[in-house]
């Protein structure tokens, strides 16, 4: 039997993909064409790292060229951009994420041929009821909950929350207005909205191509991958798969921006309410809402799942499967076409060396090394305004 792929979009051509094929060559062309589909996705998220440092750098140049310009010293220049309570690095991430984001997302559609029709991503959802999005509500913070509880574990396994080295370590809310606020625009909208364009919206159109549900499953584990620590692996897993679902069975992403907006909403305000609050009452009311929102998430899940059934995505939906699978469907060959393609390995150990990092166990420094360390810069700096570029970059590198 001879089979056609007269449906393969412009740009595929070149995917191993010829207009017939033999049985044999059918099941070769197809996993052929899937690995560069997974390879493909995997590098624009490699790009996406690549392209957010480069653009961190330029602007901790220019920052770093605006402050010694204004009379700061470089070690003082170096030290106000690496502040964490300061404008000057919300004003590094937000613009390095925004121009990862929506690069990734071009090019990871434009490299598989998924860019024509990836408007559809936008458009209003489908089956949404007022019960419904209520219950896509209490899912998202009940698993939240019961992230935050396994997280928990985690941390007192490990000693570390996985944060030590990134950009929120040492993070307050209060000290500035004009701080707080591009906090607020990063953390509740900007963040949201970004990862919902390349996760729900790049990685799970493409990977959907030929099955929807390992698209689900793939893009939340990137997701969890993708945050860099241990400790936001576990959420990023869990919730990309409760968006995952919700993004194919509504054919929009939509509802998930607002979901993962409310989400790190709700993050953002615990952020607000920890300095307000004493330990005690803090603790107090963390824990009735974990137990409350993990019983009500659990029973939210089971009546999503129930109401909207399997998720299978209309023939006009973004999510639509484009290839039908020529060998019968096994739950194990896409992962093993996912292993044999080297930008899934180099995504995976870029944000494997980064939590790796975040955790501090690169820093084997003793606190005389340190000392030294210390003065030996210092002194680097007055002579070199190099020095406190390159002090920025090691920093950025880190959090990465």
């Amino acid at each position: 039997m001879e089979q056609s792929y007269t449906n393969a979009p412009q740009g595929m051509q070149d995917m191993g993909t010829p207009p017939v094929f033999s049985p044999e060559q059918v099941v070769k062309g197809f996993e052929k064409m899937l690995r560069q589909i997974y390879n493909r996705t995997s590098g624009a998220m490699c790009l996406h790292f690549v392209i957010m440092l480069i653009v961190q750098i330029i602007l901790m140049v220019i920052f770093t060229v605006m402050l010694t310009a204004q009379g700061v010293s470089p070690e003082d220049a170096a030290k106000q951009i690496d502040d964490p309570n300061g404008i000057w690095m919300i004003i590094m991430l937000a613009a390095g994420y925004l121009a990862a984001h929506l690069s990734a997302y071009f090019l990871g559609l434009k490299m598989t041929g998924r860019l024509k029709g990836a408007s559809k991503l936008f458009r209003k959802p489908k089956n949404l009821t007022p019960v419904i999005i209520i219950a896509m509500i209490f899912a998202t913070f009940g698993l939240q909950s019961i992230s935050a509880l396994i997280q928990t574990v985690i941390q007192n396994l490990i000693g570390s929350s996985g944060m030590e080295g990134t950009a929120f370590d040492g993070l307050e809310i209060g000290s500035d207005m004009v701080h707080d606020v591009l906090l607020f625009f990063y953390i509740v909208v900007l963040g949201p909205v970004g990862e919902e364009i390349i996760m729900r919206g790049m990685m799970l159109r493409n990977t959907t191509c030929t099955s929807v549900g390992f698209g689900i499953t793939f893009s939340a584990v990137m997701f969890g991958i993708f945050h860099g620590n241990v400790i936001q692996f576990v959420i990023g897993v869990i919730l990309g798969l409760l968006f995952g679902y919700i993004a194919v069975s509504t054919g929009s992403i939509i509802p998930t921006c607002l979901l993962h907006i409310m989400n790190n909403g709700y993050a953002f305000l615990n952020m607000v309410l920890v300095n307000h609050m004493s330990e005690e009452s803090f603790n107090t009311y963390s824990w009735i809402w974990i137990i409350c929102t993990s019983v009500l998430g659990i029973i939210s899940v089971v009546y999503l799942v129930k109401r909207l059934g399997r998720p299978t995505p209309s023939e006009d939906s973004p999510y639509a499967p484009v290839y039908p699978a020529p060998v019968e469907e096994r739950k194990s060959y896409k992962w093993r076409l996912v292993f044999m393609t080297p930008c899934f390995w180099i995504f995976t150990a870029i944000y494997t060396i980064s939590a790796i990092s975040a955790m501090g166990l690169f820093n084997t420094d003793t606190p005389a090394d340190t000392e030294t360390s210390s003065e030996v810069t210092t002194e680097a700096q007055t002579e070199l305004d190099e020095a406190a570029i390159a002090s920025v970059i090691g920093q950025i590198i880190a959090r990465s």
